[in-house]
């Protein structure tokens, strides 16, 4: 499926317990592939979020409205030799990414809020965080951190995740830096479903008796909310 060029794919969110995971985790087995990045505990995902001076990011997605941006700039298992940008639209429970790899340099611009070596590129999502910076102030307001486990099957591209242990810190200084992590989430976890065009029946079979109950906050949203109660109990 695509729209103005971008392929969309199918989203779904989860808020599900211990005991749910272990049981989903058990049937999934039996028939997904573990992703080649799983280790024993996953993988762990750190994301730079960014927003702009009137908190769009946060504020449409409170507002139910469905088309909308987010930008963010992601790096896995703490090693910043590896980033990406990526620009997620979405629109209802369909998502489409643009992404480009960044140097540590180029990252640390963008901590700093300087987005100029972004004038000019060719590359879509480079363009349009360089426009978002221009016209409404892009800038860097958090970063999310959790441990992914991933299975994947070929049958509708899906892929289902378990994310745990969803922490939240102000963005730091300098990227290097070792922020103050606030954890969100303890013993739940998020369910991720993504699939192309549609979910396998057996799949949907896996997902049913366990009469899962949607997310409808964003761990963008629940990293921003935590992040304003600790300072709202430090003044």
């Amino acid at each position: 499926m695509e729209y103005n060029g971008r392929s969309l794919r199918h989203e779904l969110k989860f808020l599900i317990s211990p005991v749910q995971q272990q049981v989903l985790r058990e049937r999934l087995r039996l028939f997904l592939e573990p992703d080649a990045h799983n280790r024993t505990e996953g993988y762990r995902v750190t994301s730079l979020y960014f927003d702009d001076i009137y908190a769009s990011g946060y504020q449409e997605k409170l507002s139910g409205i469905n088309d909308r941006r987010k930008y963010r700039l992601r790096y896995y298992d703490l090693d910043t030799g590896f980033l990406r940008l990526e620009v997620k639209h979405k629109n209802g429970s369909l998502v489409s990414k643009q992404g480009v790899t960044v140097t540590a340099q180029e990252a640390q611009s963008m901590l700093d809020q300087d987005f100029h070596f972004a004038e000019g590129r060719e590359e879509r999502a480079l363009c349009k965080a360089w426009m978002a910076h221009q016209t409404t102030g892009l800038k860097p307001v958090l970063l999310a951190d959790y441990f992914r486990e991933a299975y994947v099957s070929p049958f509708g591209n899906v892929r289902i995740t378990f994310d745990s242990r969803l922490q939240a810190a102000l963005p730091p200084s300098m990227l290097q830096e070792k922020p103050y992590w606030h954890l969100i989430m303890t013993e739940e976890s998020i369910l991720e479903v993504k699939f192309d065009d549609f979910l396998p029946s057996y799949i949907d079979a896996l997902l049913a008796p366990l009469s899962l109950t949607h997310l409808s906050l964003s761990k963008y949203i629940l990293c921003r909310d935590k992040l304003q109660e600790v300072q709202h109990h430090a003044l």
